[in-house]
């Protein structure tokens, strides 16, 4: 692979064709490096969530416990009275 350095008002720069090849490797270097992370970063978020969301069930289970319990007791209190 050649490099052409040409120069313009702005400085040296690669080749249209070369640049293409740098921006090519190094965007698939940076999926391959990147992908990876993403996916264990996902991974801990969605334990997370399945933790919170088995944390929110169990409490809302133990409130209709609680609510059907009261319900019992007030409609017991009211066949009581009649």
């Amino acid at each position: 692979m050649r490099l052409c350095f040409c120069r313009l008002r702005h400085g040296p720069f690669l080749s249209p064709s070369t640049e293409n090849i740098v921006q090519y490797v190094s965007s698939s270097l940076l999926q391959l490096v990147f992908l990876p992370l993403i996916m264990v970063g996902q991974d801990v978020m969605s334990r997370k969530e399945r933790a919170q969301r088995d944390a929110d069930h169990r409490m809302i289970i133990d409130e209709l416990k609680l609510l059907r319990e009261i319900h019992s007791t007030v409609v017991k209190g009211v066949n009581a009275d009649v």
